[in-house]
């Protein structure tokens, strides 16, 4: 699969999760056309209006999220205008980023044979840092989980006349 593609099907596929959140709501959702860029959207005895002209919904969310909005995928799907062209440039521009970032030919390094390293280079002694030890009891190497922490609890120390 070359790298445009799964680019692609990634920002399509990050739009199509956010709509599938959105589509138990989407089903409720009355859409009435007021004219040709602003739409009534109902549901229930709540009402909403879209623009999509200036790309604003009166519940904020379309122009905070961009795309988030379920009266603006609404009004949209009713419209059948594309989402992609509404959507926040997040969307849009990933690809484009992406792309730029593996415009150049990515070279392979060589055999180590082959390698040209200048003398003063190769007679170099290279040695690990000193590190400094530290005072006390080493570390585990391991970090628990937050789960593990309080997994096991210790049990109160009694001398033998408590019960």
């Amino acid at each position: 699969m070359s790298l445009q593609l799964a680019i692609g099907h990634y920002q399509h596929y990050e739009l199509h999760c956010s709509a599938l959140k959105l589509h138990y709501e989407l089903h409720c959702l009355m859409v009435h056309l007021t004219n040709d860029v602003l739409f009534e959207v109902h549901n229930g005895d709540r009402k909403a209006i879209v623009d999509i002209g200036s790309r604003t919904c009166t519940c904020n969310r379309f122009q905070l999220e961009q795309l988030r909005c379920a009266h603006a995928i609404a009004v949209l799907q009713k419209a059948n205008h594309d989402p992609y062209d509404y959507c926040s440039p997040y969307f849009t521009k990933l690809k484009e980023a992406m792309m730029h970032a593996y415009e150049e030919t990515v070279f392979l390094v060589g055999h180590e044979d082959a390698w040209k390293v200048p003398e003063n280079i190769k007679s170099m002694a290279l040695y690990p840092p000193q590190g400094r030890l530290r005072v006390g009891r080493p570390k585990k190497r391991r970090c628990k989980a937050s789960w593990e922490i309080n997994a096991k609890q210790r049990e109160q120390v009694k001398c033998g006349s408590c019960n």
